[in-house]
């Protein structure tokens, strides 16, 4: 769930599609390169990494009209026509696997009525991300990042909180 302008008014939705039309995939690469010993129990210890965040997924047109101010253009968002999807990566590092600092780029694609034709249209963005994960668990860790988006040189603060099962590789 994305909080996108900071207000809780934008989890409100009254649209019955209001959950296929708003979910995220969220995949993100992680490589260890400071900080790796062994704990006095044998385990390895948090360390240093550097990282690929990557988040797919869909907003509603609710939501995408916050990001997207269009007055006095001729243009509208096609409300009638389902979501379209968005795509996100950042790179950056993560310090001791727990705080993350990351900045990237965003696509954003939705329909719009442009004077009556109907026509896809996509939007880029810069995002920047600071964060911080505390493990649950070896397998279960919690993401809370406060991101912000530069869109149409206007910054948008978006928070989001997600409940991550970590996949790790053995040397």
């Amino acid at each position: 769930m994305f909080i996108t302008d900071s207000s809780i008014n934008s989890m409100l939705e009254t649209n019955s599609k209001f959950i296929t039309e708003n979910w995220i995939a969220k995949a993100d690469v992680l490589y260890k390169f400071a900080c790796m010993e062994r704990n006095p129990d044998g385990n390895w210890g948090k360390g240093h990494a550097y990282g690929i965040f990557m988040n797919y997924g869909k907003q509603s047109y609710r939501n995408l009209s916050k990001f997207l101010d269009q007055n006095g253009s001729g243009n509208q968002l096609d409300t009638i026509k389902p979501a379209r999807g968005f795509f996100e990566i950042e790179s950056g590092f993560m310090l001791k696997e727990e705080f993350r600092l990351s900045g990237g780029m965003g696509m954003m694609h939705y329909n719009l009525n442009r004077d009556g034709v109907y026509n896809n249209a996509t939007q880029p963005y810069f995002i920047m991300t600071a964060g911080i994960s505390p493990r649950l668990n070896s397998f279960l860790e919690m993401d809370f990042n406060l991101s912000w988006l530069l869109i149409n040189s206007k910054l948008y603060p978006r928070a989001n909180v997600n409940l991550i099962i970590l996949l790790k590789c053995k040397r």
